[in-house]
């Protein structure tokens, strides 16, 4: 039998009617049965990891979640995002953030003062939401968009320059 296959492959070989088997790989990180991981960080502030994440949804929107504790699994938003895309986020370390008094905002009495590792979503048209956990769940606040280009630049100079 060993003989057998062995002629049939010599025999394919020599004939040249071999054909390569071609693997495409799934790379759509997006995909609905999915989750992408992007980041950790200690959104409640009890000083165990949580876990960020995406979801892609059926309705074609990206769902963000957050993990908290590795147990509680809370779904915070969800975004607009073209194919295959991640939404632009970032997160961010404790402090102070200006508020956007503009189309969006509601509440401009100052800063937004945050205690733990916030989000920060940036949106079509320039607008920059800070997601924060306060009294016990998230909270969404429209941010200047100079403070949250800022966090990003520094953001983006920490990870070339560790």
């Amino acid at each position: 039998m060993l003989r057998l296959i062995a002629a049939v492959c010599v025999l394919a070989f020599v004939s040249g009617s071999a054909v390569a088997a071609t693997l495409t790989p799934d790379l759509n990180p997006l995909h609905t049965t999915h989750e992408t991981q992007l980041r950790d960080g200690d959104f409640d502030g009890n000083g165990q990891l949580d876990d960020l994440y995406l979801v892609a949804e059926d309705s074609g929107r990206v769902a963000v979640h957050v993990r908290l504790n590795g147990t509680r699994d809370l779904r915070i938003t969800s975004l607009e995002a073209a194919a295959n895309t991640t939404p632009n986020l970032q997160v961010v370390a404790p402090g102070a953030f200006a508020s956007d008094c503009g189309d969006y905002a509601s509440d401009c009495a100052g800063a937004i003062v945050t205690r733990h590792d916030s989000l920060i979503l940036g949106l079509d048209g320039g607008a920059s939401v800070l997601v924060h956990w306060q009294d016990g769940r998230f909270e969404q606040d429209f941010v200047r968009r100079d403070d949250a280009a800022a966090v990003r630049a520094l953001a983006g100079l920490l990870a070339l320059n560790p």
